[in-house]
């Protein structure tokens, strides 16, 4: 099991029998062949949103016209994966893991992400 905080910014996906073919950029951490995501969420701004369940496990990275054992992060690559998720995938999910997915106040339901009054101090007007 993946102990490392490795992420997936899908951009494009093509599913397949038993798995699906993603275009994807490597975030946080180097991915090799033989990853494991268990986590696929969205992003909406920097508030993770929507986490569900998956169980896809990396086979294959291409990138520029080469076969690679892993790619470093900021590469965008096709990566294939093998399994499933709890819904399919669609462009702008990101795969990751459990174990990394760590909360933060702001993702928090009900967290308020206006600026308060103590975030206005010293602005004309503000109480």
């Amino acid at each position: 099991m993946t102990m490392r905080a490795i992420q997936l910014c899908i951009h494009d996906v093509f599913p397949f029998q038993d798995g699906v073919r993603v275009y994807a950029r490597c975030c946080e951490e180097a991915i090799s062949v033989g990853d494991h995501f268990d986590l696929v969420y969205e992003l909406l701004g920097h508030l993770r949103i929507n986490p569900v369940g998956a169980d896809f496990t990396v086979v294959s990275l291409k990138a520029y016209g080469k076969t690679l054992d892993s790619i470093s992060p900021g590469l965008t690559a096709e990566v294939v994966l093998v399994g499933k998720a709890d819904r399919p995938l669609k462009d702008g999910d990101i795969l990751g893991t459990k174990a990394h997915y760590k909360r933060s106040p702001r993702d928090k339901p009900g967290f308020d992400t206006r600026r308060t009054n103590q975030d206005n101090r010293g602005t004309p007007g503000a109480p």
